[in-house]
């Protein structure tokens, strides 16, 4: 396991530094190296969960140790989370066909494998998610998406897919696995994207993105429908009343205090 450890120092130091590189490092090298607190400071957000972005892209299991008290602990994760300690995440990644899960406890982020059986113990609704993701991937490699996966692999593949489950869209978020709740996530790699299973109604109680920052933001489509009108747009379309739309979108200059995210209008995992 790789330990991260969350001390004071050097705060400036690594808001002005790019984290994945340094991430990168440690992953390889499997030591134990002191960062800022990103899990502490919000306006850090974007850096710790690059942090947890790159820790879902290795292989192994690792142990993010988060040197604070629980009051810490408890308000940067409340922070960075939206939600509270006992929300957690599932992360499927399309390009290994890898599912992995985050277990949070007081002190201790530690992130594992989910195994077969584990997923199997889903509720309907929440393996009906996977199954959307599962089919999202399978276009994305389909054969007469061949070209354009090349012409897009590092972007796509680059990015990072959170499923964002509203309430309205009738989805459970207080399903008990590993004794926590779980939210459903889609991750990639470093940068973000948000998978929205929506619907006009649940857009019209505010489970949308916020365009107004786009300017700050580059965004992309895809719709889920059968595979002749599976299409990759440039710009967002309006919502589908009847098909999943996955909205993705990369951060040039992410700035956390320009979104309002609360449990009535988005429930998110990272950034």
């Amino acid at each position: 396991k790789t330990f991260i450890k969350i001390n004071q120092k050097n705060i400036e130091y690594y808001k002005m530094k790019k984290i994945n590189p340094l991430l990168s490092q440690i992953i390889q090298n499997n030591q134990r190296i002191s960062v800022a607190p990103l899990f502490k400071l919000a306006k850090l957000q974007e850096q710790a969960l690059q942090i947890v972005c790159k820790i879902f892209s290795s292989l192994e299991p690792i142990t993010i140790e988060v040197n604070a008290t629980q009051d810490d602990v408890y308000k940067a994760t409340k922070d960075i989370f939206k939600s509270s300690l006992q929300h957690s995440s599932i992360a499927y990644t399309p390009h290994d066909d890898k599912i992995l899960g985050v277990v949070v406890s007081s002190d201790v982020f530690q992130i594992q494998k989910l195994s077969d059986e584990d997923v199997n113990e889903l509720p309907n609704s929440m393996q009906s998610v996977f199954s959307l993701l599962n089919i999202c991937s399978e276009k994305f490699y389909h054969k007469k998406q061949i070209e354009k996966q090349k012409l897009l692999e590092n972007q796509i593949l680059s990015q990072m897919m959170i499923a964002v489950l509203p309430e309205a869209a009738g989805m459970n978020l207080g399903v008990n696995i590993l004794q926590h709740n779980l939210q459903m996530a889609q991750i990639n790699k470093f940068q973000m994207a948000k998978v929205e299973c929506t619907s006009k109604k649940s857009a019209q109680l505010g489970l949308k993105l916020d365009y107004e920052i786009i300017d700050e933001v580059y965004y992309q489509n895809v719709s889920i429908g059968d595979e002749n009108n599976f299409c990759w747009k440039d710009v967002p379309t309006k919502y589908n009343e009847e098909k999943l739309t996955i909205l993705s979108k990369q951060i040039k200059d992410f700035n956390s205090d320009k979104y309002n995210f609360n449990k009535q209008n988005i429930l998110q995992f990272l950034f």
